[in-house]
């Protein structure tokens, strides 16, 4: 099976997502992006289509890249880090670009959500880490 052959293609996600009853769709793992362009593509469609079907699409730009950009009206809610935060444009060039909520995670700070009518930072549980092998940030 050749590289090609083994991408989903974005009608497919969608269509199975609605077909399990979701009525959300999220994307995320942008870490392929730069290697396979089709891979930008397939996201950009994927989230066109969920907004074309009335789903709610949430994107994790990670890692962000300035190519994102390109299909962030497709987004309602994203979720960046607060490097990725500002390679996209900082919380008033998203919320300017149509998406409704930006929720930063801000590490060992917490979160902040924040949409056109404001913004809140709220605090991350404490909790004692024991293993943090794959934990992101």
């Amino acid at each position: 099976m050749s590289q090609k052959d083994a991408i989903i293609t974005p009608a497919e996600i969608v269509n199975t997502a609605l077909s399990w009853g979701h009525k959300a769709i999220a994307v995320t793992d942008h870490g392929n992006v730069q290697a396979f362009p089709e891979v930008m593509l397939a996201y950009e469609s994927a989230e066109k289509k969920a907004k074309e079907k009335g789903m709610l699409t949430v994107l994790n730009p990670a890692p962000a890249s300035v190519e994102i950009k390109k299909y962030l009206s497709y987004v309602d809610i994203i979720t960046p880090n607060e490097t990725e935060l500002e390679i996209l444009g900082g919380k008033d060039g998203l919320l300017g670009a149509g998406i409704q909520t930006v929720i930063t995670t801000l590490g060992a700070q917490g979160y902040e959500i924040a949409t056109s009518e404001g913004a809140k930072i709220y605090p991350c549980i404490k909790v004692k880490a024991v293993d943090t092998t794959a934990a992101g940030d």
